[in-house]
């Protein structure tokens, strides 16, 4: 019995695992998203901002991801210039990456796009905008009690 069972769903599990493989995309078969991974982990900040001027939106999408993983401030120029940019998945990123690195200078960008009428950009507009206030909010905090100590 376990034999017909084994016969019978052993092709189904081949053929559902060939699905799964086919429809997985590895994007470090692509050189400039493995260049693009390679920056991210040694933060070369000047190689992901030139990326952010690819005709490639996938290129500039995940070089905001990078902005957003390394968290530093030199960003913000380019992920602001992102903010505009045509492909909507690019602007996502940008919103995002900004709300992990949490300066409040970004808010003035990112303000204007609460009135885009696109409810999930602007929920995550709005997402960002909490995680930039919370983090001043804490800064301030720690600022106020270190200096009473």
């Amino acid at each position: 019995m376990l034999r017909l069972v084994c016969f019978i769903l052993l092709p189904l599990l081949c053929a559902t695992s060939t699905f799964a493989q086919d429809s997985f995309v590895n994007r470090f078969h692509d050189p400039i998203q493995r260049k693009i991974a390679d920056w991210t982990d040694q933060h070369e900040l000047d190689s992901l901002i030139s990326v952010c001027s690819s005709p490639t939106a996938a290129y500039r999408q995940e070089a905001a991801y990078a902005f957003a993983s390394i968290q530093d401030k030199h960003g913000l120029p380019t992920l602001i210039r992102l903010l505009h940019d045509p492909d909507q998945e690019v602007v996502q990123a940008a919103i995002y990456a900004l709300g992990q690195i949490a300066d409040s200078s970004s808010i003035s960008s990112l303000l204007p796009l609460l009135n885009a009428n696109q409810p999930q950009l602007e929920g995550n507009v709005l997402e960002s905008m909490g995680k930039i206030l919370a983090q001043s909010k804490d800064r301030k905090s720690t600022r106020l009690n270190s200096s009473h100590a």
